[in-house]
This record gives structure tokens, C-alpha cells and sequence, in this order.
């Protein structure tokens, strides 16, 4: 807990104020929870000189009252837990503290405008003149860590994306049976993901699209201390309150700090799990497992392909098959899209002629702010009829591309490369990069399979297929493809 205390008053210092809402489990009583709040302030306070205040009553969620605002403008972090007494009836009951977060969270955006400014300011809301706050983060520290992805033994999500993931993750965890994850202190390890996962995606629901979730155990939050097991779970609000300055600071691994400080998490999430890797006591290289899942409202994915196909898997050679200039598609918006991420001017028409009819699938993260545009390519020495029979047609990726104004933030390039090689293409795909594209850094990373340089030409290719041999077939055949390329850039 004393490591969880100096990132907390870490981020004090950086001008992020915590609320922090303490569950102490299933063994909680009112003398346990009263017991860890009154330690939990006294840490803050060792590392701070702006006292934490344990509150003991629930008046704190009354729209009425301005005890919140009276402890944030005194700069001290209100500590709660989940034993609270009615400023009422001056009865003692027990709140679910996912509840309370949800509520605190309403209560705090009742004076947030869905479009926060870059600085608070003071309004009016009834009440006497108070500090804007802007919540920043939804911060739940739980033992059972980050949510795990499916089929993954240890491995947790970098990042969900709530608006595509949620309800496939909440149904990945009700069927997950694996003995590791039965329990942890006496809990459901499934069913306490799916806790956080419904309270964050509840919480979030009603804050502005920038507003972010971090889901992590209290050991990893504690990187600097590396306390002994933490047995409570610390969910805490981050706010960006009013007259706090700001301090630089170096990059810090602290998954809280660094999420705070960059709006993204430690690890790309599009980064291929075997490059996850670090070395152990030994010197060998292991998976990299205790992560921390950072939780937006993100946006929609929509992938589009062939009428009853599967994007990833090729249609029957004569049979209909999806087109760029389809109703489903809008067109100007996906020639801006291009236009404006590679900037360079497209020849549409050039262009539809080469992909129009061998288009394997679209995918397209928003309102056309990212996308992939995948084909089915053949080797040139074989019919079309003869590479689909013989399982040698290729997808490949013709374009991707994120606007300008989203490149860097927000995720997209993750999100939209993450849905082809996840979800819709794991089988692999190929493409091509000029040599000197700047954006090879990324595409590397990302190249399960590997990369070469095609010699004679300007590209450099690369495949998320794993395992392949220099000599095989398939390396073969995606080299054929990306020679035969030939771009639809207007001259």
C-alpha cells in the first residue's frame, strides 16, 4: 500500500488529484474498512504535505452539499470506503464500491460540459462558485490485474476499445475456464474482470471520448516500491483539478503516471505478443505478463467484405464480391482519407480499375478516420481459378491509412491494425513500404513474420504470416505479389 501511496502523491505533484474509493473484498467489516482508509491517508500523508481526509458519512454524493468541492479546493485527497453512515438517518451501510464509483462519477460530470476545456474554470451550478473538474482517468487497481485476452495464458489487453471489444471480451470471460484464473484471495478471477470491465464501460459511458480507463494490480501501480502483496483494492478517480501546476518529469514505466502523462499504454497494444518479451533471472526471455489494460469509449469498427464470406477468406472466383463503389461504401469520404494521410493525390479512377474486383475487405475504424483496405492478389504465373484452388491467393494490404489530425493519439492505427491481423486476417497478410517511409519503424514492430528489402525495386516488404522459411512457397508468392504492384498516384 505504501507504493500505491507514492504514485498516488506522484501524480498530486504532476496536478492530477485523486478520490479514492477503497474496497477491502470479501473479508471487509467496518472496523477492517475503517482501519485500512485511516493507514491508506496516513501513507498519503508521509509522501505529501496536503493531508488526505477519510470520510465517514455519505454526504459526499449529495448534489447539494459542497463538502467534495471544500476538500478539492483544499487540495487533500478524500479517501472513502465502503462503510459509509447516512448524514440522514446517521445509519451505517454498506455501499458496493463499483456503485459509488459510478455515481461519483456522475455526480463530478453533472459540472463537466461534454467538450472540457483546455483549462477549468468556475461555474455557476447552483451552488456557490466552484472549481470545474475534469476527470482525466478512472483508475482501478485490483488484484487480478489487467483483463486477459482470450486464449492468451497470462497475457492481458493493453487496450479496449469499448465501442468494438466490450461485449466480445464480456463474453470471452463468462466462458473462460481456465484452472490458473479460477481464483485469487478467495475470488472468481473471471467474474472480477468482468466487474471492472462493467464499471468502467458504465462510468465511462457518461464522460467525454478523451476520458480513459486504467486497469492494473496495485503491485504494478507500485513499481518504484514493490510493496508486499496488496490484498485491497484501490479504485481511484484522477482529476485534472484547478490550481495545480504543472511539472515536467522524465518517462516513468509506472503504467499510471505514464498513461496519465501520454494518454497511451506502456506497450502499443498492436505490438505482436512475442515481442513482449524480456529477460528473467536467468537470462532468459519471457513474456512480458503483468501489463496494465487501458479502457476507452474508443470507436466503432466496421469491416466490410463479400456477401456470406468472412473477411480473411477468399470468395469463389466469378462469384459477387464487395467493390469501393458499392452504397455500403462511401467513396469521397475514403479518397479524402487516403489523400490526406499519404499526402498525395489519388487517381480514383486508375485506382477502383486495379482493386475493384479483388477486394478482400475494408476495415474502418470511426467515420472513415482509419482504415485498411485489403486484396486478393495472385502470382502472376496462375489463373485466378487456379490460386484459388490451390490456396495461393494473397491478401494483401493495399492501403493504410489514418487522417492526419488522429495519427498519434487516439489509438486509431492500433485499432484498425489489430481488427485485420486479430480478428479478421490471423492467417497473415503482406505489403510493401518505400524504403525510406518513416512509418517502416512501425510497420517492423508489427511484422510477426519478418521483412526484406526487394531488391532492384524501392520497397521493402513485409508479412505477419509466422514461421515462414526463406525458401517457402508462400514468402515466394508474396514477393511476387508486391513486385507486381503498380501504384494509382495521379501524376
Amino acid at each position: 500500500m505504501e507504493g500505491v501511496a507514492r504514485t498516488l502523491s506522484q501524480l498530486r505533484t504532476l496536478g492530477l488529484l485523486s478520490i479514492i474509493i477503497l474496497d477491502c473484498g470479501q473479508q471487509s467489516t467496518l472496523d477492517l474498512g475503517t482501519e485500512q482508509a485511516n493507514r491508506l491517508a496516513i501513507l498519503l500523508g508521509k509522501f505529501d504535505k496536503h493531508n488526505a481526509i477519510v470520510l465517514e458519512n455519505n454526504l459526499i454524493f449529495d448534489t447539494q452539499s459542497t463538502l467534495l468541492w471544500e476538500i478539492l479546493n483544499a487540495g487533500r485527497i478524500p479517501v472513502i470506503h465502503e462503510y459509509l453512515s447516512s448524514y440522514v438517518t446517521g445509519r451505517i451501510e454498506k455501499l458496493e464500491s463499483e456503485s459509488m464509483v459510478v455515481a461519483l462519477v456522475k455526480l463530478l460530470d453533472r459540472l463537466t460540459p461534454s467538450e472540457p476545456p483546455v483549462k477549468c474554470q468556475k461555474i455557476e451550478v447552483g451552488l456557490p462558485s466552484v472549481p470545474l473538474a475534469c476527470i482525466e482517468s478512472i483508475i482501478v487497481l485490483d488484484p487480478v490485474g489487467g483483463i486477459p485476452m482470450k486464449g492468451e495464458t497470462s497475457m492481458p489487453h493493453r487496450f479496449v476499445n469499448l465501442r468494438q471489444e466490450y461485449d466480445t471480451i464480456m463474453s470471452d470471460l463468462k466462458e473462460e475456464k481456465q484452472p490458473r484464473r479460477s481464483t485469487i484471495l478467495g475470488r472468481d478471477i473471471a467474474k472480477a474482470h468482468r466487474q471492472n470491465l462493467s464499471m468502467v464501460n458504465a462510468a465511462l459511458s457518461s464522460l467525454p471520448p478523451t476520458t480513459s480507463a486504467l486497469i492494473a494490480s496495485p503491485l504494478l501501480a507500485a513499481t518504484t516500491a514493490r510493496p508486499e502483496a496488496v490484498t485491497q483494492e484501490t479504485i481511484s478517480t484522477s482529476l485534472h483539478y484547478a490550481g495545480f501546476a504543472t511539472v515536467k518529469t522524465r518517462p516513468t514505466k509506472n503504467p499510471l503516471i505514464h498513461n496519465l502523462l501520454t494518454d497511451k499504454p506502456v506497450y502499443s497494444p498492436s505490438l505482436p505478443v512475442d515481442k513482449l518479451t524480456r529477460k528473467d533471472l536467468n537470462g532468459k526471455y519471457e513474456a512480458r505478463t503483468e501489463m496494465a489494460t487501458l479502457v476507452k469509449r474508443g470507436m466503432p469498427v466496421t469491416v466490410l467484405s463479400a456477401d456470406n464470406v468472412r473477411p480473411g477468406q477468399p470468395p469463389f472466383p466469378g462469384t459477387p464480391r464487395l467493390r469501393l463503389t458499392d452504397e455500403r461504401v462511401d467513396l469521397s469520404k475514403l479518397t479524402y482519407l487516403i489523400e490526406d494521410s499519404f499526402n498525395r493525390k489519388l487517381d480514383v479512377d486508375d485506382y477502383l480499375r486495379r482493386v475493384n474486383d479483388k477486394i478482400a475487405g475494408l476495415i474502418i475504424a470511426g467515420d472513415y478516420e482509419g482504415v485498411a483496405i485489403l486484396t486478393w492478389e495472385k502470382p502472376r504465373d496462375l489463373s485466378q481459378e487456379e490460386a484459388y484452388k490451390q490456396h495461393r491467393l494473397i491478401p494483401y494490404l493495399d492501403k493504410f491509412a489514418v487522417l492526419k489530425s488522429r495519427q498519434g493519439s487516439g489509438g486509431v492505427a492500433d485499432i484498425v491494425f489489430n481488427a485485420m491481423v486479430q480478428d479478421y486476417f490471423g492467417h497473415g497478410v503482406c505489403w510493401r513500404s518505400r524504403a525510406d517511409n518513416p512509418v517502416n519503424k512501425w510497420y517492423f514492430e508489427r511484422s510477426v513474420g519478418g521483412t526484406k528489402r526487394l531488391h532492384g525495386t524501392q520497397w521493402v516488404m513485409f508479412w505477419t504470416t509466422p514461421g515462414l522459411k526463406a525458401d517457402s512457397q508462400v514468402l515466394l508468392d508474396y514477393e511476387d505479389v508486391c513486385r507486381q504492384i503498380e501504384p494509382s498516384w495521379a501524376t
